[in-house]
């Protein structure tokens, strides 16, 4: 899934396998496990 992102409201953290959920505004709730970057 590919999510557009406003560029003044980047952050970036790490989640080592383990399952997270957040909700972006304007998009659903995504919920996955893996080991990753999410910019949120």
């Amino acid at each position: 899934m590919k999510i557009k992102f406003i560029p003044q409201k980047i952050k970036r953290i790490l989640i080592k396998n383990q399952y997270v959920e957040f909700q972006l505004k304007g998009h659903k709730k995504i919920s996955e496990k893996k080991n990753k970057y999410y910019t949120i």
